[in-house]
């Protein structure tokens, strides 16, 4: 039941790596300062043999332990809490994706079900350690940013129910590992 501006201070949590305020009552643009949370620019590269290989580079974050667990989900009465410890739980869908074991590795960001409005910030594009981007059902106007294809690990993307117009841009066939549009 969250309201109002989304705040660009947001931007400051210079760990954050899942940013879910879906279904909200949220209202105004996305902050362009967004695309300054420097825990979701790449710092992975993924080769088809190999699992997450760390880059010396100097955005180069140390991924710090966390745990999570899903408001949406809750263990059974004769299960451990502990078991849902290193659990995060993304609704993309009416499909859950879960992430065991590699929650240090899940990036992303779903704004969806909000009143958000404007463009979608090119800003965005900067983040390109980002695994998942839900903008759907908002009233984003305007058109689809044109370095959308520098998001190269990008495999969830939804800009459904929203007013945007123009041309998909060309650069969306360099999402390789896109998976769900």
């Amino acid at each position: 039941n969250f309201s109002g501006d989304i705040p660009s201070e947001l931007s400051q949590l210079s760990r954050l790596q899942l940013l879910d305020m879906s279904k909200n009552s949220f209202t105004g643009h996305i902050p362009n300062s967004f695309g300054n949370l420097t825990s979701m620019f790449l710092t992975e590269i993924i080769s088809e043999t190999e699992s997450f290989n760390r880059l010396d580079t100097p955005l180069q974050l140390q991924v710090q332990h966390f745990s999570v667990v899903s408001r949406r989900t809750e263990p059974s009465n004769n299960r451990n809490q502990d078991e849902y410890g290193d659990r995060v739980n993304i609704f993309w869908k009416g499909r859950e994706q879960i992430f065991q074991r590699t929650v240090d590795s899940v990036v992303g960001i779903d704004l969806s079900s909000n009143s958000l409005t404007e463009d979608i910030p090119e800003e965005l594009t900067y983040l390109q350690g980002l695994l998942f981007l839900n903008l759907s059902r908002n009233t984003l106007s305007g058109s689809i940013p044109g370095r959308i294809g520098s998001l190269k690990l990008l495999e969830y993307l939804d800009l459904s129910s929203n007013e945007l117009s123009g041309v998909i841009p060309p650069s969306i066939s360099n999402l390789l590992s896109l998976s769900m549009l």
